[in-house]
């Protein structure tokens, strides 16, 4: 049997930090508070992220930062930082940005927040504060479509035309090219 010996210089591993948070009180973490602990090192990964891939891939690609829940620790998240050559499909906890290898630019395309939290925002707008109006725009833009049609459009695909509805807390999007009897005319 094999056994490894701690490390005097690392303090606590990510577990014995998370069992030492869940030890106390849960405290509701707001969006902002949220991505200013998971994002301390963000433009440092991203930065290290680009130059990895930009070695490997000699034309244009994308660089993905995906938040994640840790399924055993429910208090902690991690970033994960990879690229690819194609757009991705947006998805919840996501920011993507392109690489433009000739000019050596990293163009933003879009942050999408979590889950819960775009549901909040699509259902709250009104009472949504003005420095979360990104965030709303940002959650807007995912359930209409508007990130699909920009994922679709970079990757050279033929843009498909949704109608959104919402029926308690699901959505679902209905192909306006091809619509059947059973889709709605109005979105309420």
């Amino acid at each position: 049997m094999v056994t490894q010996k701690k490390d005097p210089k690392r303090t606590k591993t990510a577990g014995e930090l998370s069992n030492e948070l869940l030890q106390k009180p849960a405290e509701a973490i707001t969006p902002r508070e949220q991505s200013e602990l998971n994002y301390k090192d963000y433009e440092k990964n991203v930065a290290e992220c680009v130059s990895t891939y930009s070695a490997t891939y000699h034309n244009d690609f994308y660089v993905i930062a995906m938040l994640k829940k840790e399924k055993l620790l429910e208090n902690m998240t991690r970033t994960f930082y990879y690229a690819r050559k194609s757009c991705p499909t947006p998805n919840f906890d996501e920011n993507v940005y392109k690489y433009h290898h000739k000019s050596g630019e990293l163009e933003f395309l879009w942050s999408i927040p979590s889950k819960p939290w775009c549901l909040y925002f699509i259902n709250n707008k009104q009472d949504v504060p003005r420095d979360m109006w990104a965030a709303l725009s940002s959650a807007l833009n995912f359930y209409d479509g508007t990130y699909d049609k920009l994922a679709m459009k970079e990757n050279g695909e033929e843009s498909l035309d949704y109608l959104f509805t919402k029926k308690g807390d699901l959505w679902k999007a209905h192909n306006t090219k091809k619509p059947t009897s059973k889709q709605p005319k109005i979105i309420t």
